[in-house]
């Protein structure tokens, strides 16, 4: 690929600040952002001329009254911000941690914005613009400095006003904003190293964005709160005796004090409109809300299946077993790797219960079909208590989805009437439900997420069923015997997601973006990488055959010759 000389480079930088001056922009300016975008990147060559090219566009700004020639320079600012992400974020501090030339940027930015009110499409280049330079700046967008007159300044303040005011869907100015200033909320909350109070304040409007946003801002909006349940898990498990199980940053006391009160306020909320949205969402959303889940249960362990979060699980275990005779889509795998995560981390208790209120929720609804008598505890003939919001986000579940009366849709037998009956019901399905869909399964994470749990299912299954688990043995064998395979490393001893979770020696990158040390700190807790799928084969399978050597050999007798010997040698 041929290389432009740095000479030439050099008179194209040169150009551009001066395209900017005042004197030349009625000439120059339909074409800046085209020049500017015609850099294929801008080399550290450029550093010489960020200040003047910075300086000239704000000189423009502040003396030109068209909101059309502020525009085009506005988005040809965006290019220049986005283009010298490595000077920019090497100058937003100065060595003595005075503002550096990001934070100047930044408050000239805010300035402007304060003066664009009622001018919408400005105020979107603006947010655009502001948008691009918290990327650029990297962590120090979370940092405290000193200005010249010792005043104390932080960039999130005026940052997170500008969230809120774009994200009020009360004002109707939002539906020119909303979707920049979501994208923007993304980026501050990713870059940060450790959460504080500012970016607290805002995380309720996620829920009524959840309620209120369509769907082409819904994925920004729960990509928002991913990363919110990333950089402080307090949130979503308020009240919580289990400490989460990845300590994803360091957070204050007086900052983890308002997370737990906030997350006491909205979590129930929260969950509540996430019901909801497995309801009424199209699977590309609902996906959104398994990833947010997932995610929550690698992070909080229990705290999900014990806390609010657990009527989210519930609702997608009661649509799954609502529609388990069907073909199966996508979303039905997702919900069912939910279940494969909890029935891999947490006690088997926790995911009988859940299966247990699944199934006898899918039942009442579906009586509720029939009868149309109004809603119904859906919570009725399962022991245990849960709090009132809990069965509130249920019955709104039960009275808003359609799903129970899906043509897929198996009735759940009449004769369930206990726990105990529910729980083997919702067992026999979810494991059938994973061999039937293997085939649909197609990534190595999923696949060994479910050969991982499969093992476990059977144990439970085997204690109540006999007649189902000689039917589904020899397909799960089968299914544990391909999942292996296509997983297994070069010399078999193992599968390839495996890797080192040595915890003590782990540390961020230099450099290293919050979220993306958060990522890979959460991957090194994720059983997938973290558990041997041969081992965890070995012991189960092991586990099972000891509570009876002949049954499991008439078992094993049920299986496929050549099966037979590739498990034999999964076992060895």
């Amino acid at each position: 690929m041929a290389t432009v000389s740095d000479d030439i480079e050099t008179r194209d930088y040169e150009r551009i600040p001066k395209c900017i001056s005042l004197e030349e922009v009625h000439t120059h300016s339909p074409n800046l952002h085209t020049q500017c975008n015609s850099l294929s990147r801008l080399t550290d060559s450029f550093e010489p001329f960020i200040t003047p090219t910075i300086s000239a566009v704000f000189s423009l700004l502040t003396n030109t009254d068209e909101d059309e020639t502020r525009m085009r320079v506005l988005q040809s600012l965006a290019v220049v911000l986005q283009r010298c992400r490595h000077q920019l974020s090497t100058v937003a501090l100065n060595a003595d941690g005075s503002p550096g030339l990001g934070w100047e940027i930044a408050k000239v930015l805010f300035q402007l914005w304060e003066e664009a009110t009622d001018h919408h499409l400005y105020q979107v280049c603006l947010v655009g613009n502001i948008s691009s330079l918290v990327e650029s700046m990297g962590k120090s967008v979370g940092a405290s400095v000193t200005d010249g007159n010792a005043n104390e300044i932080c960039l999130l303040n005026p940052l997170c006003q500008i969230i809120a005011t774009c994200s009020d869907v009360t004002n109707p100015a939002h539906v020119y904003l909303l979707d920049d200033s979501v994208l923007l909320w993304k980026r501050v909350v990713r870059q940060l190293d450790a959460p504080q109070i500012p970016i607290l304040n805002v995380y309720p409007r996620t829920i009524s964005l959840i309620e209120n946003v369509g769907s082409e801002v819904v994925r920004d909006v729960m990509a928002v709160l991913r990363s919110y349940l990333l950089v402080i898990p307090d949130l979503f498990f308020p009240g919580s005796k289990q400490v989460p199980l990845v300590a994803m940053a360091t957070t204050s006391p007086a900052v983890a004090s308002a997370a737990e009160s906030i997350g006491q306020t909205h979590v129930y909320n929260l969950c509540e409109r996430l019901v909801q949205a497995l309801a009424a969402w199209k699977d590309s959303g609902c996906k959104l809300i398994v990833d947010f889940i997932d995610c929550a249960l690698v992070i909080g362990g229990v705290g999900v299946a014990r806390g609010p979060m657990r009527s989210v699980v519930v609702a997608m275990a009661t649509r799954m077993l609502a529609e388990n005779q069907s073909d199966g889509t996508d979303v039905l795998v997702s919900f069912s790797l939910i279940l494969a995560r909890i029935a891999v981390q947490l006690p088997t208790e926790d995911l009988c219960s859940i299966l247990a209120e699944a199934v006898v929720a899918t039942k009442n609804i579906q009586i509720q079909n029939d009868t149309q008598n109004g809603p119904v505890n859906v919570a009725s003939g399962v022991e245990g208590d849960r709090s009132a919001a809990a069965r509130a986000t249920m019955d709104s579940f039960a009275n808003t989805s359609s799903h129970a009366t899906h043509p897929g849709a198996k009735r759940i037998p009449t004769h369930i009437n206990t726990q105990e009956e529910a729980t083997s019901y919702g067992l026999c399905v979810l494991l059938k439900g994973w061999v039937r869909r293997l085939d649909q399964t197609s990534s190595y994470h999923s696949r060994k997420l479910i050969g991982l749990a499969a093992p476990v299912v059977l144990e439970l299954v085997a204690r109540r069923d006999a007649q189902v688990l000689a039917e589904e043995f020899p397909m799960v064998i089968d299914a544990l015997v391909s999942i292996f395979g296509s997983l297994a490393n070069e010399n078999g001893s193992d599968d390839c997601l495996v890797m080192n979770n040595d915890l003590d020696t782990w540390a961020p990158e230099p450099g290293e973006l919050g979220e993306t040390s958060r990522e890979r700190l959460m991957q090194h807790n994720d059983a997938v990488y973290r558990m041997s799928l041969k081992n965890t084969i070995q012991t189960r399978m092991t586990g099972l055959a000891n509570t009876d050597q002949n049954g499991f050999q008439n078992l094993l007798s049920t299986v496929s010759p050549p099966v037979q010997k590739q498990f034999a040698e999964l076992m060895q």
